[in-house]
């Protein structure tokens, strides 16, 4: 393992998948609310605010299996 791999986050924040994606925040909000993307929800039980983090493994899954399937159509 590289160090890079070493040090490569293990989940992304809001505005990080905002710019993996070519999107605004607001858009990647949007598809958390719609349930479109691979997401987590993480804070104290009861939280008003939670944060949401995005697993790499599963955001990076999502993002293959869309460019299939735009790749099929």
């Amino acid at each position: 393992m590289t160090e890079r791999e070493r040090l490569a986050p293990l989940v992304y924040r809001v505005p990080e998948v905002a710019e993996l994606l070519g999107v605004s925040t607001r858009t990647v909000y949007l598809m958390v609310q719609e349930r479109q993307i691979p997401h987590l929800r993480l804070g104290v039980a009861g939280s008003t605010k939670p944060s949401i983090v995005f697993p790499k493994a599963a955001l990076e899954q999502w993002m293959t299996s869309r460019a299939l399937a735009d790749v099929a159509q």
